[in-house]
């Protein structure tokens, strides 16, 4: 049987001609794999980077409140350092 991809990790069977009992569970199966992988606590992190269009690289993170703040930040002697 064939598959469609969804994401890197995870493949959705293709669907038959017909309805097929099998297909279907794969089909759920399949569906809860995927999104239990988005949801896993074990592949979020902490932080990461984004780069501005002009080139300036920010380090963004999130409290346990839910707040969310980015600091710019530059790689000095192989180190990360904040920008005053």
């Amino acid at each position: 049987m064939a598959v469609l991809s969804i994401g890197r990790r995870n493949a959705l069977p293709s669907p038959p001609d017909r309805y097929e009992q099998s297909y279907m569970a794969q089909l759920v199966d399949a569906l809860r794999a995927a999104i239990n992988h988005k949801m896993d606590n074990q592949s979020a992190v902490s932080f990461f980077y984004l780069q501005s269009d002009g080139g300036k690289v920010f380090r963004v993170s999130v409290s346990d409140s839910g707040v969310l703040s980015a600091t710019q930040v530059v790689a000095k002697d192989g180190n990360e350092t904040e920008v005053p």
